[in-house]
C-alpha cells in the first residue's frame, strides 16, 4: 500500500525556510497563537521561522515586500486588506474569538471630565484599532500612539483613555493609575475576531502547506490551553 510523506516531499522540493509574521505576543491571545503555530509547524516537518510585528498595516507591508510568506490578521483586517491588494488572498480562517477574545476600555483612574472631552489614543497601524476607537468615540479628539504604549500614555496624562482589543499585558506598576472595563460588543466582535492567514497568490506552496500539512485544530487547541493557563507559552 502506497503512502505519502508530505514532510519529505516538501524537503525534496527545497522550498527553503517558510517565514510567517504574527502579531506581537503582548497579549495572552497572541501568545496562544504563537505557541499553536509553533507546535503545528514543528509537527509538519517543514523548516520555518516565525517572526512578530505589531500592526496589520506593517505585517501587510512585509508580505507585499516579500519579507515573509504568510501573515496572521484578524478577519476584519483581512477583509480590508484584500479589498486593497488583489494579489493577496485569505488561506484559512480560524474560529471566532481566536484573534480577539474581548474589547476593553482602559482609562485613567482619576478621570473626572465629561466623556466627550476625553483624549483617545489611537494606533493607526492597526485597521481594527481605528475602527473600534472611532465606533466607540466618534466625536472625541484622537492622539496617535503606539498600541503597546497606551497604558504608559494614560498613566502620564498624554491621553485620557483608549480601546484595547484583547487581554493585553500591562506592567504592574501602572495598574494603580488605570481602570479597565469590558465593553459589550459581543456580536460586533465575533464577526471580526477570527485569526486569518493571508498570503500572496503567487506563493502556491503556502496554500499546499496549510491545506495538507498544518493542523489548524491543533493551533486552536494549543491557544485555548495557553489562554486557560494549562500550557506555558513557548515560541
Amino acid at each position: 500500500m502506497l503512502s505519502k510523506d508530505d514532510a519529505k516531499l516538501w524537503q525534496i522540493a527545497d522550498f527553503g525556510i517558510i517565514v510567517g509574521l504574527l502579531p506581537l505576543p503582548n497579549a495572552i491571545e497572541y501568545e496562544g497563537l504563537a505557541t499553536g503555530f509553533t507546535e503545528s509547524l514543528l509537527r509538519s516537518g517543514v523548516k520555518f521561522s516565525l517572526n512578530y510585528k505589531h500592526g496589520a498595516v506593517e505585517r501587510v507591508k512585509n508580505l507585499i515586500d516579500n519579507r515573509c510568506d504568510f501573515i496572521v490578521l484578524s478577519n476584519s483586517a483581512a477583509e480590508t486588506v484584500l479589498e486593497q491588494y488583489t494579489d493577496l488572498y485569505a488561506l484559512q480562517h480560524l474560529s471566532a474569538l481566536t484573534y480577539y477574545s474581548g474589547v476593553y476600555l482602559i482609562k485613567r483612574k482619576d478621570l473626572d471630565i465629561d466623556k466627550t472631552k476625553w483624549r483617545i489614543g489611537i494606533d493607526r497601524t492597526s485597521y481594527d484599532h481605528i475602527t473600534f476607537s472611532d465606533n466607540e468615540f466618534p466625536e472625541n479628539s484622537k492622539v496617535n500612539v503606539h498600541y503597546v504604549n497606551i497604558p504608559y500614555f494614560i498613566a502620564n496624562g498624554t491621553i485620557d483613555a483608549a480601546i484595547i482589543l484583547n487581554r493585553t499585558h500591562i506592567a504592574i506598576d501602572l495598574m494603580e493609575y488605570l481602570t479597565i472595563e469590558s465593553l459589550e460588543t459581543t456580536d460586533y466582535l465575533r464577526n471580526r475576531s477570527s485569526a486569518t492567514i493571508v498570503t500572496k497568490k503567487d506563493l502556491g506552496m503556502i496554500g499546499i502547506l496549510f491545506k495538507e500539512m498544518v493542523d489548524l485544530e491543533l493551533i486552536e487547541n494549543v491557544q485555548r490551553d495557553v489562554m486557560e493557563r494549562r500550557v506555558v507559552p513557548t515560541f
